[in-house]
Order: C-alpha cells, then sequence, then structure tokens
C-alpha cells in the first residue's frame, strides 16, 4: 500500500480479491536481470491468484502504465465472495517460457502486501516457497526492501479471504 500511494497519489484501495484459473508465475525478465511477477492463465479450479484491487484517477493512469514497463493491460473478472467485479491487470508482454528467480526484497514486497491486505495463509505460504536470490546491489535492495521482513508476514492472522 505505501509503495502503490507513492507511485500513485490518487489510488485508493477497493477490496482484496481473487482471480480464480490463474497462477502467480515469476517469468518476467526485470532490467535488473531479476524475475518479476506475471500471471498465467491455466483455467484450472486449484489455482487461484488473490491480490487487491485500487480504484486511480484517469490522469494517472498513463503513469502506472509506464511503471509498468513490459506488461500490457488485460481485463479480468475477479471474485469477492459470491461477487464478480470487473477489473484490470498487468501481464507480462514477453515472458519467459520457465520461471526464474526474483530478488528477495521484490518478492518481500509481495508478501508485505499480500499479509498488510490479510490474503490468506494458503497464498503467502504458497510465496514462502518462491525461491528467490539476493540483489548484487545493496543499495537497491535497501531502497525497496519492505519495513516488514518476510520470515515474520507468515504468523496466524484473526481472519482470511
Amino acid at each position: 500500500w505505501p509503495r502503490m500511494r507513492e507511485r500513485i497519489p490518487s489510488s485508493r484501495f477497493v477490496t482484496s480479491c481473487w482471480l480464480p484459473n490463474f497462477e502467480l508465475v515469476f517469468r518476467k525478465p526485470g532490467v535488473d536481470g531479476s524475475a518479476k511477477a506475471d500471471i498465467r492463465f491455466t483455467g484450472l479450479a486449484r489455482h487461484v491468484v488473490y491480490g487487491v484491487l485500487y480504484r486511480i484517477s484517469a490522469r494517472e493512469q498513463a503513469q502506472l502504465d509506464a511503471i509498468e514497463g513490459g506488461y500490457h493491460q488485460a481485463s479480468v473478472i475477479t471474485q469477492r465472495g459470491d461477487d464478480t467485479l470487473r477489473a484490470f491487470t498487468y501481464i507480462a508482454s514477453q515472458p519467459l517460457e520457465a520461471p526464474f528467480a526474483p530478488f528477495e526484497w521484490y518478492l518481500e514486497l509481495i508478501a508485505a502486501g499480500a499479509r498488510a491486505h490479510e490474503l490468506p495463509d494458503s497464498y503467502l505460504s504458497f510465496l514462502e516457497q518462491v525461491v528467490a536470490v539476493p540483489d548484487p546491489d545493496p543499495s537497491r535492495h535497501a531502497r525497496n526492501r519492505p519495513q516488514t521482513p518476510f520470515q515474520n508476514l507468515a504468523r496466524p492472522r484473526t481472519r482470511g479471504v
């Protein structure tokens, strides 16, 4: 949430939700040489990607598109309980065939967001299984790492999605 607000000041949290029949994979090459997150349609009921919907102003849409370089917008139908919600997300424009490793700070950011928005423990457990590598640039790691250490993100919560 703090990173989203810093990048897109108009962003407002709408709800947590999930995207059925998709899986989270790390197969988009980042300019820093690490893997970035992507979602892939599988059509399999066992695959679900959890996330958060934000509302942003139309004037900041181009700014978000620029930040999400190497991705293209895709329209999706998400779920929240029995409700369906139309949204857009970003999907890697030229993903690699096989997943590869994200930097530790990047995975920590994803997990911190999942934790802050009380996404399911099973999703946090999935994130804990992703193999991440140290960033060879310590200053980039320091700039991007969330305040909450990744290893502390899996503690039990009182409610889930």
